[in-house]
């Protein structure tokens, strides 16, 4: 049974169109094969940050929204440096992290793939119970 806590973009959801809700987040994944930094480009052009993977919940739902890999904020500047989500990082990356259906998989930044984009739910002032 639908529990409410994931609602496809559009008149029932506080997400934008073609965005998926799940929880306190609104989801995108573009089809564009674009590299790490285009599509960290891309997402922030949209108002919102690459994924970051903060639940075992949310894992599941965002794989469950595909069969491909997506790249995600997670990077490191080289292989003896420790992997930093798309907030703590700085300077030149070379390995990017792509969800894959198994799990996460090391890749150049520069490879083209597609890309998880993620943002807050705007809730308008109606729906927090708030006249106006």
């Amino acid at each position: 049974t639908w529990d409410g806590s994931t609602v496809a973009g559009g008149s029932n959801s506080s997400c934008p169109e073609k965005w998926k809700q799940h929880g306190e987040s609104c989801y995108h994944l573009p089809t564009d094969w674009k590299t790490w930094q285009e599509s960290k480009d891309y997402c922030s052009s949209l108002g919102s940050n690459f994924l970051k993977i903060e639940t075992k919940d949310e894992l599941d739902f965002v794989k469950s929204l595909t069969h491909t890999y997506h790249w995600i904020g997670l990077s490191r500047k080289t292989d003896k440096e420790p992997w930093l989500w798309e907030d703590g990082t700085q300077g030149t990356l070379q390995h990017c992290v792509l969800l894959v259906t198994i799990g996460a998989k090391s890749e150049f930044c520069h490879e083209r793939n597609p890309c998880v984009c993620e943002k807050a739910v705007h809730l308008e002032p109606t729906a927090l119970g708030v006249e106006g």
